[in-house]
C-alpha cells in the first residue's frame, strides 16, 4: 500500500478516549473532548443535541480535494455498555485489554480514535476525495437511539459507512429487525409460609410463561432473548409484582411477526396457568435491510479492503447498527469491522494492528470512491 497512517499517534489517542468515562445517555464528557479533537484538525462538529444533558449526533465534514467527487459518510457511536467506567486499558503482546473490571470500549472509540488518524492522513497526503461527513452518535448501545433522532436533512451524503463490526474481513450488507418487549405480571401478594393458598404468584406466572419460549437462536434468522426479571418483596412473600423484559430479531420480517406472535401467547399462558394478569407492550426498535453485493457502497468497501490486502467477503450481521436507521433515512451504508473482539464484556480486545488498519480502511474507502463515484 501506498499510504501509512501514524499508529503510535492513533493509540495514544485511543488509550486516552476509552479512559474517559461515557457510558449510554452519559456521552457528554466524552464528546466535549471529541469537539475539541475535531476543532483542533480544522472541523467545526455540530451537536444537534438529541441526548442527554448536552449530548447529541455530532456531525463534521473534511472538505474534499475534488468538489465534482460525491460526498459520503463515515458512522460511528461514542457510548459504551456497562460496566464502562474508570476504565484502565493495558497493552500487552500488541493487544489493548482492560484491566478485566470493565469493557474496553473499543467497540466502538477505536472505530472514533481511527477516524481522526485518517482525517490527519488525508490532510497531509490531500489524495483526490470529495467532501467526507462523520457522524457520531449517541444512545447507539440502548437501541440506536441517536441515529433513529437525526435529522436525515443534516446529511448531504447519499452512501455511507458504518465503522462498527467485530470482522474486517467482512462487509455487512444485512442486518435484523427488533422488537423489545416488556411484560408486567400482576398476582396477589400473600404470607408464603402461613397462607400461600390466597398467594399468586408472579414469578411462576412469568416462569410458566418463559418455559414455553423459543429463546436463544431460533433458526439462523432469528434471535429472541429474555435479559431481565424484576419483582418480588421479600423471601416469604408470594411476589405481586414481576416485570420480564426481552427482545426478538430476525432478517425475515415475517419471522419477527410470528416470533412475537408466540412469546405473546406463552406470555399470555403462563399468566392464565395460576391465575394472573399480564400487559405486554412491544415496540419496534429498528427495521432491518439489505444491500445488493453490487451496490455502490459494498463495492467500494470491498474495493478498498482488497487494497489493504485483506480477502473480503459479504455477509449478514445479527444485531443492529447505525446503519439500520441510515439506511431507512435514505443513506445506504455498509458495515465495516474494526477488528476488536469479545465485546461487551470484561475481555473485550482489539489488536494494535487493527486500530491502524481501520484508519487505512476509512482512508482506502474515501480514495475509492473517488475512482468507482467519479
Amino acid at each position: 500500500m501506498s499510504y501509512s497512517v501514524d499508529a503510535e499517534r492513533l493509540l495514544r489517542q485511543f488509550l486516552e478516549f476509552v479512559r474517559i468515562d461515557s457510558p449510554s445517555f452519559e456521552e457528554a464528557k466524552f464528546e466535549e473532548v471529541l469537539t475539541r479533537e475535531l476543532a483542533a484538525l480544522g472541523l467545526f462538529a455540530k451537536n444537534d443535541a438529541t441526548g442527554r444533558e448536552g449530548a447529541g449526533n455530532l456531525m463534521a465534514t473534511l472538505p474534499g480535494t475534488d468538489p465534482t467527487l460525491p460526498p459520503i459518510l463515515f458512522a460511528t457511536h461514542v457510548d459504551t455498555v456497562e460496566p464502562g467506567r474508570g476504565i484502565k486499558p493495558r497493552v500487552e503482546d500488541g493487544i489493548v485489554y482492560t484491566d478485566g473490571s470493565t469493557v474496553l470500549g473499543a467497540d466502538n472509540k477505536a472505530a472514533v480514535a481511527a477516524t481522526l488518524e485518517a482525517i490527519r492522513y488525508l490532510q497531509a497526503a490531500k489524495p483526490r476525495h470529495g467532501d467526507v461527513e462523520f457522524l457520531y452518535t449517541w444512545g447507539e448501545e440502548q437501541g440506536l437511539l441517536g441515529s433513529a433522532a437525526l435529522d436525515p436533512a443534516a446529511l448531504r451524503s447519499r452512501i455511507g459507512f458504518v465503522v462498527d463490526n467485530h470482522d474486517m474481513s467482512k462487509v455487512v450488507t444485512q442486518a435484523p429487525s427488533q422488537t423489545t418487549l416488556v411484560a408486567t405480571y400482576t398476582g396477589k401478594a400473600a404470607h408464603a409460609g402461613s397462607e400461600p393458598e390466597k398467594g399468586i404468584s408472579a414469578i411462576v406466572a412469568a416462569a410458566k410463561a418463559i418455559a414455553q419460549m423459543p429463546l436463544g437462536r431460533v433458526d439462523f434468522e432469528t434471535t429472541a432473548n429474555v435479559g431481565k426479571i424484576n419483582g418480588g418483596s421479600a423471601r416469604n412473600a408470594i411476589p405481586e409484582r414481576v416485570v420480564l423484559e426481552g427482545e426478538a430479531r430476525s432478517l425475515d420480517a415475517q419471522k419477527l411477526e410470528r416470533q412475537v406472535a408466540t412469546m405473546t401467547a406463552a406470555l399470555q399462558a403462563g399468566g392464565d396457568a395460576v391465575g394472573a394478569r399480564v400487559e405486554i407492550k412491544w415496540q419496534p426498535q429498528y427495521h432491518g435491510y439489505h444491500l445488493a453485493d453490487d451496490s455502490l457502497p459494498v463495492r467500494i468497501a470491498l474495493a478498498a479492503l482488497a487494497t489493504l490486502g485483506i480477502d473480503a467477503h459479504t455477509g449478514s450481521m445479527g444485531g443492529g447498527t447505525d446503519g439500520n436507521h441510515l439506511v431507512a433515512k435514505g443513506v445506504p451504508c455498509a458495515v465495516v469491522g474494526v477488528g476488536y473482539a469479545e465485546i461487551h464484556s470484561t475481555r473485550e480486545n482489539i489488536p494494535v494492528e487493527n486500530l491502524r488498519r481501520t484508519a487505512e480502511l476509512i482512508v482506502a474507502v474515501a480514495e475509492e470512491t473517488a475512482k468507482q463515484a467519479g
